[in-house]
């Protein structure tokens, strides 16, 4: 795999000033930048930050799913849905 071989996997830049760290390009993550970034939202549970302040914006898969790395595509747990599993699904029932 060429991308390997390259500095970040080509996916970002070596900041040399630094320590020798990958600076990631929007989209990727890890410490190689071989990584993708699953969209995120408001999380559906979270720890309180202040009084009457909770529910952190850009939380990975809005807390209700799990990241692939390797498509940057969340997979919401069952009940949820949306790109960043932002969305509660309406249950799924016999119509008599």
């Amino acid at each position: 795999n060429l991308l390997s071989l390259l500095p970040c996997s080509g996916n970002g830049f070596c900041n040399s000033t630094r320590g020798d760290f990958c600076h990631c390009d929007d989209g990727f993550t890890g410490t190689d930048c071989s990584q993708r970034v699953c969209p995120a939202g408001r999380a559906w549970a979270d720890y309180a930050q202040g009084y009457n302040v909770a529910h952190r914006n850009d939380t990975e898969c809005s807390g209700m799913g799990y990241c692939d790395y390797e498509t940057g595509v969340c997979e919401c747990r069952a009940g949820f849905g949306g790109s960043a599993c932002q969305k509660l699904l309406c249950p799924q029932g016999q119509n008599g």
